[in-house]
């Protein structure tokens, strides 16, 4: 089903016509704004909907208030590290001390069994 709103999107943001959906793009836009925006802010950004009974408390005619967290966003993608990629690499990085310190007592222990 089309929406009238996104029919251009693809081509407005450099792709090529069909090659990305609404839906993906959005999906795209909400991981991009997370770390930065209220979740509500974002769920409105997005072009969703508020969940439960939130939706009768957010004022989406507040347009300063939307434009200002939008202006939150760092759109340098090089610059935007999840918390779950931190994680990984913390833990990568630990795994990584643990195999160095085996190899540096095989090391020692080869050089006392040799002299």
């Amino acid at each position: 089903m089309s929406n009238p709103e996104c029919d251009n999107l693809d081509e407005f943001a450099g792709f090529k016509l069909g090659e990305i959906s609404a839906h993906s793009f959005r999906h795209a836009f909400r991981k991009q704004i997370r770390y930065y925006v209220d979740d509500q802010v974002g769920t409105v950004l997005a072009g969703h909907k508020i969940r439960g009974s939130e939706e009768s408390y957010f004022d989406r005619k507040d347009q300063d208030l939307l434009r200002n967290e939008y202006a939150k966003v760092d759109w340098a993608r090089e610059k935007t590290v999840t918390v779950t990629e931190v994680g990984k690499l913390r833990e990568e990085l630990g795994e990584l001390r643990v195999k160095q310190k085996e190899l540096e007592d095989r090391e020692e222990a080869r050089k006392k069994n040799t002299t």
